[in-house]
Protein backbone atom coordinates (compact mmCIF):
# COMPACT_ATOMS: atom_id res chain seq x y z
CA UNK A 1 0.00 0.00 0.00
CA UNK A 2 2.74 2.49 0.87
CA UNK A 3 4.55 1.73 -2.39
CA UNK A 4 1.43 2.72 -4.33
CA UNK A 5 1.18 5.91 -2.26
CA UNK A 6 4.81 6.60 -3.04
CA UNK A 7 4.23 6.31 -6.80
CA UNK A 8 1.11 8.48 -6.65
CA UNK A 9 2.93 10.96 -4.43
CA UNK A 10 5.85 11.35 -6.82
CA UNK A 11 3.49 11.90 -9.73
CA UNK A 12 1.61 14.53 -7.70
CA UNK A 13 4.86 16.27 -6.80
CA UNK A 14 5.83 16.63 -10.46
CA UNK A 15 2.32 17.70 -11.46
CA UNK A 16 2.23 20.16 -8.57
CA UNK A 17 5.45 21.84 -9.65
CA UNK A 18 4.17 22.03 -13.23
CA UNK A 19 0.94 23.65 -12.02
CA UNK A 20 2.91 26.05 -9.80
CA UNK A 21 5.10 27.21 -12.66
CA UNK A 22 2.54 27.29 -15.46
CA UNK A 23 -0.99 27.60 -14.08
CA UNK A 24 -1.61 28.77 -10.51
CA UNK A 25 0.62 28.96 -7.44
CA UNK A 26 -2.11 28.10 -4.91
CA UNK A 27 -3.26 24.91 -6.63
CA UNK A 28 0.28 23.88 -7.53
CA UNK A 29 1.48 24.18 -3.94
CA UNK A 30 -1.62 22.35 -2.70
CA UNK A 31 -1.01 19.42 -5.07
CA UNK A 32 2.67 19.34 -4.09
CA UNK A 33 1.83 19.23 -0.36
CA UNK A 34 -0.52 16.29 -0.98
CA UNK A 35 2.21 14.58 -3.01
CA UNK A 36 4.89 15.07 -0.38
CA UNK A 37 2.50 13.91 2.33
CA UNK A 38 1.71 10.78 0.30
CA UNK A 39 5.37 9.81 0.08
CA UNK A 40 5.93 10.28 3.83
CA UNK A 41 4.40 6.94 5.03
CA UNK A 42 6.66 4.96 2.70
CA UNK A 43 9.71 6.93 3.85
CA UNK A 44 8.85 6.33 7.51
CA UNK A 45 8.17 2.63 6.94
CA UNK A 46 11.52 2.16 5.21
CA UNK A 47 13.37 4.35 7.72
CA UNK A 48 14.83 6.63 5.06
CA UNK A 49 15.33 9.44 7.52
CA UNK A 50 17.08 11.71 5.06
CA UNK A 51 13.98 11.61 2.85
CA UNK A 52 11.70 12.17 5.85
CA UNK A 53 13.67 15.30 6.78
CA UNK A 54 13.68 16.53 3.18
CA UNK A 55 9.95 15.94 2.74
CA UNK A 56 9.23 17.69 6.04
CA UNK A 57 11.34 20.64 4.94
CA UNK A 58 9.46 20.95 1.63
CA UNK A 59 6.06 20.61 3.29
CA UNK A 60 6.91 23.32 5.84
CA UNK A 61 7.98 25.71 3.08
CA UNK A 62 4.87 24.96 1.05
CA UNK A 63 2.60 25.27 4.09
CA UNK A 64 4.06 28.71 4.76
CA UNK A 65 3.32 29.70 1.16
CA UNK A 66 -0.24 28.39 1.45
CA UNK A 67 -0.78 30.42 4.62
CA UNK A 68 0.62 33.48 2.87
CA UNK A 69 -1.72 32.98 -0.10
CA UNK A 70 -4.75 32.48 2.13
CA UNK A 71 -4.18 35.61 4.22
Amino acid sequence: MTVTLRYIGHILIVVGYFITLNVDVFWGVTVSVVGHSSVMPWALENKTWDLVVLLSFFVSIQAAKLIELLT
